[in-house]
């Protein structure tokens, strides 16, 4: 299911602007933060230059916020395995995208930036 129109842009604001803010200006040639909205679901990834290719770059799954239009409300979830991710219990659902991305970053288990 496709997220609705304005929740979408809201959304990509937010976390262009999440994105943005993340890696110092200084290291971006080398590493950034960027995301992919597929249906209802946004991905957030880290990103950086491969070794092998100065021009390339690989990335890794950092978190996966979902988002649920039968209780209007955003989930948080970390990578577990290739293509599994789990709910991080650490953050209740919310409309609140700040507040995810919040408890993101203050994670204490480190479940997502390692």
């Amino acid at each position: 299911m496709e997220l609705p129109e304005l929740l979408r842009k809201s959304a990509e604001k937010e976390f262009a602007r999440y994105c943005e803010g993340k890696v110092p200006p200084c290291f971006r040639n080398e590493v950034r933060v960027s995301f992919r909205i597929d249906g209802d679901s946004v991905t957030l990834f880290e990103e950086r230059i491969t070794l092998s290719n100065p021009s390339g770059w690989s990335g890794r799954r950092i978190a996966q916020f979902r988002y649920q239009p039968d209780l209007n409300q955003w989930s948080l979830h970390y990578p577990v395995a290739r293509d599994a991710w789990s709910l991080y219990l650490n953050a209740g659902p919310t409309l609140n995208l700040k507040r995810l991305l919040q408890a993101l970053d203050d994670d204490p288990f480190h479940s997502f930036w390692q």
